[in-house]
């Protein structure tokens, strides 16, 4: 897998198809028939991603709508842009 540093850029995948129902997003893979939920912060990466962004364009957006220093939302927001592209969720690179 690819490593994901700040330069990194993501993309939503084109398998990929979602609706959004109150604050979260619901996703089913047209590739596996899998459906995920996402919770409210998750569903605001989703939306940043409707179009490609790097982590740090993400970071620079989630830093300014969410109590997190720079540090720790690069943390965890590679943490699930891994998770998403283990499942193939988003295109990394």
């Amino acid at each position: 897998m690819t490593e994901i540093t700040l330069e990194t850029r993501i993309a939503k995948s084109d398998e990929i198809v979602a609706g959004k129902i109150d604050d979260e997003f619901v996703m089913m893979s047209i590739d596996n028939g899998k459906y995920y939920l996402m919770n409210p912060t998750g569903s605001r990466i989703w939306a940043l991603l409707d179009e490609p962004r790097t982590i740090g364009e993400l970071c620079a957006v989630l830093t300014g709508e969410f109590k997190i220093t720079a540090a720790d939302c690069q943390k965890e927001v590679v943490e699930f842009i891994d998770q998403l592209a283990a499942r193939q969720v988003v295109k990394v690179g």
